[in-house]
């Protein structure tokens, strides 16, 4: 049963990691955290990850492109677009001004971050995704191939 071998036991390891909101272009982006936190478990090359960022102050400045979320403990594997590591969204609090409209997170290839990006709205000035200012809590949790 299953493809496992003691080799991939050996190679098992869980730690902590801290997120941190940001964007592909920090610029003068400001954040203010009441919690941040991160948690994983690595077994052979796959990376199951939770973690929880709350949000108390924004400002995004300068800042401009995507907004992601960084922190991830290993770089993901370079992998085909078609074959993309999984992530969970959760968030409970208002966001930008459209109520309730979630961001689709994604995890590009051999990178470190979590994309925050809305398909639906590419602007670079105001994006869906955006924390409103304050009280903005993010749960995510999933699991990725690591780079070798």
């Amino acid at each position: 049963p299953g493809g496992g071998t003691q080799a991939t036991l050996n190679d098992f390891e869980q730690g902590t990691f801290t997120p941190a909101w940001t964007y592909v272009t920090p610029g003068t982006l400001s954040v203010g955290y009441s919690s941040r936190s991160g948690t994983y478990t690595k077994i052979g090359d796959m990376v199951y990850f939770r973690l929880a960022l709350v949000i108390n102050s924004f400002t995004k400045g300068t800042a401009s492109g995507v907004p992601l979320i960084s922190g991830l403990p290993f770089a993901s594997a370079n992998t085909s677009r078609n074959n993309p590591p999984v992530c969970l969204y959760t968030y409970n609090a208002p966001k930008n001004t459209t109520a309730g409209y979630q961001s689709s997170p994604y995890i590009n290839q051999a990178d470190t971050n979590i994309y925050m990006q809305d398909f639906g709205n590419n602007t670079t000035t105001v994006n869906y995704a955006d924390p409103n200012g304050s009280s903005n809590e993010y749960y995510i949790s999933g699991c990725y191939k690591a780079s070798a």
